[in-house]
């Protein structure tokens, strides 16, 4: 379409594209790739391409490649096997691992899968919780008979995930302020208590942050969050280092914009040289629980929109017009004006709709399941279809 060609032929900008579910974003993604490196002269692993899971780098690679063949460049097809196609913990990685040793990193470096690196949280819980109850401290037994010890255990790994993904190394709580601001007011009984709770949350905070370093420091291990951090910050600390891998790409894109949270925004930010393409959609935000923040999407929007650097697909090639009518109706009741309506992007089965087939079909079968002894639905057979 016209809208996709717009996103793959401004290669030499930074822009941002809002591309709803069943747009072709990934076959904007390849085909920007694929022109880079067939009409810009860019090698293959000058190109950093960052997905959301391995499952989409590794689709995303397996299509580069076979529209390469396709084309007529076998060449390049096998040298996409060299390029940074993956996700945000491959690339940290791989950073860590060609420069970690300036960051005091040993080579033989262990990354811990989430199955390990929970365990380790749970070791290093059980040991910040009896260190803070050590000697019966009345307070601290108090607060955590009134939370249990399981819902402790949940509130300080999910703040301490929090402000790792803020980029907080090695998170703490703010201390309390007490009395009224600048009006010199005593503090209360009430806010008194509270601080104290504070304080006590905040020592088992450190006290988990200790105890878990320490656990990965013996193994030489790095867990997901920490191979962010670390390349985060080894790019930070040195410039000089930082402009070392900015200038090895050409083209920066990342997918699934909406989901990333600010310590990975920032990461690329550190890449960027007016190069970054990013995709995503808002509508489609669902990892606030893993601490995405789809406030970064729009905010990049809102940056590069008044410099007509932000695009939009609205042509959807898996639903029928009829199905998008009705996509298009409800949600823009609940969204209102933010909600840019789909449009059909498939033509029209015509010599289906000649032979009487219907436009939409629906399917019953009994609610207790596909067993043996499932009893059709009074009235229908359960491969019956209806046409509407």
């Amino acid at each position: 379409t016209d809208e996709q060609e717009q996103a793959v032929a401004r290669r030499g900008e930074p822009l941002l594209l809002a591309a709803g579910a069943g747009s072709g974003k990934t076959s904007v993604l390849v085909e920007r790739f694929v022109r880079a490196v067939r009409e810009d002269g860019i090698a293959p692993e000058r190109i950093l391409a960052i997905t959301f899971t391995e499952r989409a780098g590794s689709e995303l690679r397996e299509r580069v490649r076979a529209r390469l063949l396709a084309l007529g460049e076998p060449r390049a097809a096998r040298a996409i096997e060299e390029a940074y196609v993956g996700t945000f913990h491959g690339f940290c990685a791989r950073v860590l691992r060609e420069s970690g040793t300036e960051a005091g990193l040993r080579e033989e470096l262990e990354i811990l899968d989430e199955g390990v690196a929970g365990r380790l949280r749970r070791q290093a819980f059980a040991l910040a919780l009896a260190k803070l109850l050590e000697g019966g401290r009345g307070e601290a037994v108090d607060l955590i008979a009134a939370y249990t010890a399981d819902r402790a255990r949940a509130t300080v790994l999910g703040v301490y995930a929090e402000l790792r993904s803020r980029g907080q190394r090695a998170p703490r709580l703010p201390a309390p302020v007490l009395g009224g601001a600048g009006a010199g007011e005593e503090p209360d009984a009430q806010d008194i208590e509270a601080a104290k709770a504070i304080e006590l949350w905040d020592e088992l905070l450190e006290q988990f942050g200790s105890h878990y370093a320490s656990a990965k420091a013996r193994r030489n291990g790095l867990d997901f969050d920490d191979l962010e951090l670390r390349a985060g910050e080894l790019l930070g600390a040195d410039e000089r280092l930082r402009r070392a891998w900015a200038e090895r790409f050409e083209l920066l894109m990342v997918d699934e914009l909406q989901d990333v949270n600010p310590r990975q925004l920032a990461l690329v930010r550190a890449l960027e040289r007016e190069n970054l393409f990013t995709v995503g959609d808002e509508w489609q935000s669902i990892y606030g629980f893993r601490h995405a923040d789809v406030g970064l999407f729009r905010a990049r929007e809102a940056e590069l929109a008044p410099r007509g650097q932000s695009l939009r697909l609205v042509h959807n090639f898996r639903g029928r017009e009829e199905l998008l009518q009705a996509v298009n109706a409800v949600f823009a009741r609940r969204f209102g004006g933010a909600f840019i309506p789909l449009r059909a992007g498939r033509e029209r089965e015509r010599e289906g709709e000649a032979h009487g087939e219907p436009l939409l079909e629906l399917l019953l079968s009994d609610r207790r399941g596909y067993g043996d002894d499932a009893q059709p639905v009074a009235g229908a057979r359960s491969e019956e279809r209806r046409g509407g």
